[in-house]
């Protein structure tokens, strides 16, 4: 009587050279991200290339339990989009972390990351802006891709709901960060094979 040895078919080891082995986990550390911002005519790209990590979209479901005559019924009543962090270092020549954060800045507050002068608090207006377009960030795009495929999550209307700074440190030598929370209107993911690609 012969064998089957199950994990053998199951992790594709009697797959043949020519063929592509299917069911491979992906790596975390195998990405890009970058957002797609400015004002209406002035549509800009930032490739966020000096980031230490960065969270994938997700949600949440609220329930209830109803009883129908004694039987339980799950009941969904909405769901929620959990925050999305970006931790991102602070890099100079050029500061691009700094400087993105200060267009966004001044885009929503005038204020923010944005005085030059402590004695300018009642010559000049502070506070919230309005503007035609509510939303600075269009989209945060985050790529995964190897030889195989090519995963696309793309975050619609994202903001950020808080920037924490760094702690600066005489006995600490590691690298300063951003930190910072999103919250967005939704997302899609979507595939894209090698063997369809080509």
């Amino acid at each position: 009587m012969a064998i089957v040895n199950h994990a053998y078919n199951k992790y594709n080891q009697a797959t043949p050279k020519t063929q592509i082995v299917k069911g491979v986990p992906r790596h975390k550390f195998n990405f890009t991200a970058s957002f797609n911002y400015g004002a209406e005519f002035d549509l800009k790209h930032l490739e966020l290339d000096k980031i230490a990590s960065i969270t994938m979209p997700s949600w949440t479901s609220s329930a209830i339990t109803m009883n129908a005559y004694n039987a339980k019924k799950v009941v969904q009543t909405n769901y929620e989009y959990s925050p999305i962090t970006i931790v991102a270092y602070d890099t100079h020549s050029p500061s691009t972390i700094q400087t993105f954060l200060k267009e966004y800045s001044n885009y929503y507050f005038a204020g923010p990351m944005n005085m030059t002068d402590g004695n300018n608090t009642f010559s000049a207006p502070l506070g919230f802006k309005l503007n035609a377009n509510r939303n600075f960030i269009t989209t945060l795009k985050i790529v995964r891709r190897d030889n195989q495929s090519t995963n696309l999550i793309t975050v619609f209307n994202p903001i950020i709901t808080s920037i924490d700074a760094d702690t600066l440190d005489y006995a600490d030598s590691s690298l300063v960060q951003y930190r910072l929370t999103l919250m967005y209107e939704g997302y899609n993911i979507s595939d894209t094979t090698a063997i369809e690609s080509s």
